[in-house]
């Protein structure tokens, strides 16, 4: 006889009593086809490698078992055919061994279910340290408008670096010569000529009524 191994993943939703009736189920066809069990083993609950769609559901998870058997390929095609009859059953595959196994080596079926991790230790909550107070930092007083205003008149009178600008001729405009008044002048009035000191001016004024009178007589 030769040895296989048949590993398949039932959904995850499944119970104890249907996956007890499909290792009966299975462990019947074995026996029935000449073959003879070897071993069962629980790989547990695992996250497939892609979700599967089987019959309108979505599944990202599975319980996998592996079946080890002897036989030929008759007890392959039966195990094989129930697989894809049970409806909690979505995948399966089927390695050979070894060949030419004497039966009489396996006494018993061997059951193994895979162990589970440990729990972790739960650590113990660290012991809290007391803070040492930190005196606040001084707040820093707002800008005011005035100084803000000052700020930015003090950037306004930055000097600015500007391209040197060529000197352009400069034309001479003509000057007109315009008149100039005396002002409070009249210009026909003739200037009147000064009186001498001496009294010359006495001299040259026109005699007066009384001494034309005494000529007369």
């Amino acid at each position: 006889m030769n040895k296989y191994e048949t590993v398949f993943i039932v959904k995850p939703d499944h119970t104890e009593d249907e996956l007890q009736t499909i290792l009966d189920r299975l462990a019947r066809g074995i026996e029935s086809s000449q073959g003879k069990l070897a071993a069962i083993e629980h790989w547990g609950s695992r996250r497939l490698a892609y979700p599967v769609r089987y019959r309108g559901d979505r599944l990202v998870r599975g319980y996998y078992l592996l079946l080890t058997y002897l036989g030929d390929g008759r007890v392959v095609d039966e195990v094989e055919r129930n697989i894809k009859i049970i409806d909690q059953c979505f995948r399966y595959l089927t390695v050979k061994q070894d060949g030419e196994v004497d039966p009489a080596a396996v006494t018993e079926v061997v059951i193994t279910r895979a162990q589970k991790a440990p729990p972790e230790p739960e650590t113990p909550p660290e012991p809290e340290t007391l803070e040492t107070e930190t005196p606040p930092e001084p707040e820093t007083p707002p800008e005011t408008a005035e100084q803000t205003g000052e700020a930015e008149a003090a950037e306004a009178s930055a000097p600015v670096a500007s391209a040197p600008v060529e000197d352009a001729p400069v034309e001479d405009a003509p000057v007109e010569d315009a008149p100039v008044e005396d002002a409070g002048v009249d210009a026909k009035e003739e200037p009147k000529e000064e009186s001498d000191s001496s009294g010359q001016d006495a001299d040259r004024s026109e005699p007066s009524a009384d001494d034309s009178d005494e000529d007369k007589e």
